[in-house]
């Protein structure tokens, strides 16, 4: 939460029949309303080289204007963190604007933000 934004991370989420890509919600809350109860209302985010059991979401960190998200299975659980920006005129970006992998990429290295303070 940072704010009146929330983001959850949904990394088990499975879409067009492909199991545990993963996928992030956003929702905001109104000025003195309480928050959203139904999280599919919200802004949904993918990423664009999205595979099976990538779990896309398994970790989320939220600033301002970025958010991080961490996606441990892709590259065979080396794992992946996705940059997402928002654009003063534009609002959030549907598509991370960059992704960070580890140097060393060797077996099973689970890189993913676990908190971050952007």
């Amino acid at each position: 939460i940072y704010g009146n934004t929330v983001i959850v991370g949904a990394p088990d989420q499975d879409f067009n029949n492909e199991f545990s890509q993963g996928k992030v919600y956003m929702s905001d809350k109104a000025q003195g309303s309480d928050w959203p109860i139904n999280m599919f209302d919200s802004q949904q985010f993918l990423v664009s080289d999205a595979k099976q059991l990538d779990r896309f979401g398994y970790s989320v960190s939220l600033s301002e204007n970025v958010f991080i998200v961490g996606a441990i299975g892709v590259d065979s659980n080396r794992g992946r963190v996705y940059i997402f920006q928002r654009s003063p005129t534009m609002g959030w970006s549907p598509t991370e604007s960059a992704q960070l992998m580890a140097t060393d990429r060797y077996g099973t290295n689970f890189f993913w933000p676990l908190c971050l303070d952007i």
